[in-house]
Order: structure tokens, then C-alpha cells, then sequence
């Protein structure tokens, strides 16, 4: 083993808008784009962020969100959420007869939006063929852990557990 910094990144990334276009996040956080979600022609993971209520997308997402999240999970490609991001996939409809898992405080909700998903707000991550979720915003550093492992090996997953104290 080499020190930190010596091999090459296991992950690269982009953040993407349908638009590519600048968006304003919670408390007016500008957000930068790299690109449009349609200039992504293939990716291993797409992830979706938490998202803090009230979650005005419900019922509004723009059918290029869906058809675009639709034809990645065709293709194989692996969609995990943060904490409330599962709203925002389960909108899809990709997430019907799944198991998933999402906030605990917004459970009642999600199961009177989506009674068709299998949920589950005890878990800190499910994983349900190409979908990971994770609970609580901090459960994210469990999915975290699920993709490095994936992408990466269960060793170097248990050493990034150890030195993150996760």
C-alpha cells in the first residue's frame, strides 16, 4: 500500500442540472453545474441528494428528469438517494414493489405519497437490485461505505470506516 494521494482517484464526478444551468440550493447556496444531465452518455452511480422540506417537487418534476433517470436505470446504471432524495426517485415511479428507505421524520408522509414502495425507515441503507438508499441525512456515510466497497474492495471500504470513525 502506497501513501494517501499515490494511486489514481477510484471515483471521478459531475454535478449535473437538466439544464446545466446554475440552480440555488437551501439557504440560496449557489449550485455550479459541470454539465447537463443529457451530456452524461454513461455513469456507474448517479446519486440524489437530500432534499429539505418542504420538498416542492413533489408532483412537479420535469418529465426530462424522469425519462433521463429512467433510461440510466435501463442501462444498468446504479441511482442511489440521500435521506430525502428517495422522494424524489420514488416520484419516478422506478421505485414501485422496492425496498427503500428514506428520513424517519418524513416516513408517514412518503408512505401516504408512495404506498406502492416497500419502506423501510428503521434501515440506514437499503439496497434493492440497482437502487441504494440511505436514511437520516448522516446515513449517507453508510452509502458511502456501500460504494467504495462496490467500486473499490471491502478492504479499502474497511479502511476509510476506520479512519472516518464511521
Amino acid at each position: 500500500a502506497g501513501k494517501i494521494g499515490e494511486s489514481a482517484p477510484l471515483f471521478t464526478w459531475d454535478i449535473v442540472t437538466p439544464d446545466g444551468k446554475p440552480v440555488e440550493g437551501f439557504g440560496r447556496i449557489p449550485i455550479h453545474p459541470h454539465r447537463a444531465m443529457e451530456d452524461i452518455e454513461k455513469t456507474d452511480i448517479i446519486l440524489i441528494p437530500g432534499f429539505i422540506p418542504p420538498m416542492e417537487f413533489i408532483g412537479k418534476i420535469p418529465v426530462s428528469v424522469v425519462d433521463w433517470l429512467c433510461q440510466k436505470h435501463k442501462s444498468k446504471t446504479m441511482i442511489g438517494t440521500i435521506c430525502t432524495g428517495t422522494f424524489l426517485l420514488a416520484e419516478t415511479g422506478l421505485l414501485n414493489g422496492r425496498e427503500v428507505t428514506t428520513n424517519w421524520a418524513y416516513a408517514g408522509l412518503f408512505r401516504k405519497l408512495y404506498p406502492q414502495v416497500r419502506l423501510k425507515p428503521e434501515r440506514m441503507l437499503t439496497v434493492d437490485g440497482e437502487f441504494i438508499c440511505s436514511g437520516a441525512a448522516t446515513a449517507y456515510m453508510e452509502l458511502c461505505l456501500y460504494i467504495i466497497e462496490k467500486f473499490g474492495s471491502p478492504d479499502l471500504a474497511a479502511s476509510c470506516s476506520k479512519l472516518l470513525l464511521i
